[in-house]
């Protein structure tokens, strides 16, 4: 499978899961999904970018349904004033904890063989 359907396949098993359940069942799932990796470059990357699209449609979808009222009280109060630039601020972590965690992933795999 290529890059693309493997990250669909994994943002769509994914979604649910961060939907209902807390942030770090994410990051257990990327630790799964880097053990399953080639490479710690692709762990790296499938990880990252499978928990960082699955945040950003639950974001969006929040901030649809009545988040931006609370997204712009919060934007005011971290002196960012803007609700697009707290959105990409928060778009950062997963891409940070998505890469540790896949990479964890595929270290603990290269570990126990």
């Amino acid at each position: 499978m290529n890059y693309i359907k493997k990250m669909s396949v994994f943002v769509l098993i994914l979604f649910p899961v961060l939907y209902f359940l807390p942030w770090w069942a994410g990051v257990i799932y990327c630790v799964i999904i880097g053990a399953m990796a080639e490479s710690n470059i692709s762990a790296i990357q499938i990880g990252s970018s499978t928990l960082t699209i699955t945040w950003a449609i639950i974001l969006f979808y929040r901030w649809i349904i009545g988040g931006e009222i609370l997204m712009a009280r919060v934007a005011t109060m971290m002196n960012v004033n803007n609700s697009f630039m707290l959105a990409i601020i928060i778009l950062i972590l997963p891409i940070i904890i998505g890469g540790v965690s896949g990479l964890t992933g595929i270290l603990i795999r290269k570990a126990i063989d």
